[in-house]
């Protein structure tokens, strides 16, 4: 057990990696075979709210993409496991929050700047995109899970 700035954890960072790998490699597996869309038929009405029929779903997603994201949540459960002292660990989540916001302010950015240039490079990336199957997106996937079980079978290793 650590103790750390957000209070006692019994989470380590290394089994933390793990369980997220195992996850990312679920998710792929069934993007890859397409076992969820197979076994779960939806309704004219559920496809047509997925697809944008419905001003409330859209506000529940607006909403939603609100809350935390998923590498936030992980960075605060690593950071929280990693035992580090409570100024290393404001200091670390304070960097991720300002390379995220630099990241997403460079985009804003571009967009006053170059308007027209901006809209072509993420219409030409969205095209790119869409010219992609479900299986590049499941080899992906599974790439970055195998990465993070690796991460975390090192870090038990070497912990």
């Amino acid at each position: 057990m650590s103790s750390s700035a957000f209070g006692a954890t019994h989470t380590d960072g290394s089994k933390a990696q793990i369980v997220i790998g195992v996850v990312i490699l679920m998710i792929a597996v069934l993007l890859a075979t397409d076992l969820a869309g197979s076994r779960f038929k939806l309704s004219p009405r559920a496809r047509s709210l997925l697809q944008g029929g419905s001003p409330w779903f859209a506000g529940v997603m607006g909403m939603s993409a609100s809350l935390p994201s998923v590498d936030y949540l992980a960075l605060l459960v690593l950071i929280a496991a990693s035992g580090a002292t409570p100024v290393t660990q404001a200091s670390a989540l304070l960097t991720f929050v300002a390379v995220a916001n630099t990241l997403a302010a460079f985009r804003l950015g571009s967009y006053l700047i170059a308007p027209t240039r901006t809209g072509a490079l993420l219409n030409t990336f969205r095209d790119w995109i869409r010219t992609r199957r479900r299986r590049d997106f499941a080899a992906l996937l599974a790439m970055a899970g195998c990465i993070m079980v690796a991460l975390g079978i090192t870090g038990l290793c070497v912990g």
